[in-house]
């Protein structure tokens, strides 16, 4: 009777285990795996014209999941949007549509939230149209 029982007590013991060594396994990949590059690499497709500039940063978060948190009051007055991409990563789409508008982005990468801020500065001149060229898509801003 008591082997019996010492032969299942064993048994649930190996049982276990083994499954705080899998869970120990998941739990340090998931912690080993870098969020923010993983955040800039989604590749993303989109088609807009003419769209206000606060559409299209919605659109782009609702095709990515990321958050954008910004001040309406600094992007006020942003030029519309046309935009035509085709499996562009969202670093190549950040940089193209706000690095010609003088806003730069921080990545913060276990939330994948992403802030906005306007640069003011007086001797640099901000472009309010531009294309971005790269892989045959085009990225521009139009003035209204």
């Amino acid at each position: 009777m008591k082997k019996s029982f010492t032969r299942k007590l064993w048994k649930v013991m190996k049982l276990c285990a083994l499954q705080w060594i899998i869970a120990l396994t998941f739990v340090g990949a998931s912690i080993a795996h870098n969020v923010g590059a993983q955040v800039l690499d989604q590749e993303i497709s989109l088609t807009l014209t003419g769209v206000p500039f606060e559409e299209a940063l919605h659109q782009i978060q609702d095709l990515t999941n990321v958050k954008f948190f910004y001040s309406p009051a600094q992007l006020m007055g942003e030029a519309p949007v046309t935009i035509q991409i085709d499996g562009w990563t969202l670093g190549e789409v950040l940089e193209g549509l706000l690095r010609q508008r003088g806003i730069e982005y921080r990545v913060h990468e276990k939330e994948a939230i992403i802030t906005l801020r306007k640069v003011v500065n007086g001797s640099e001149s901000v472009q309010d149209e531009g294309t971005m060229a790269g892989r045959g898509k085009g990225l521009s801003t139009e003035r209204g």
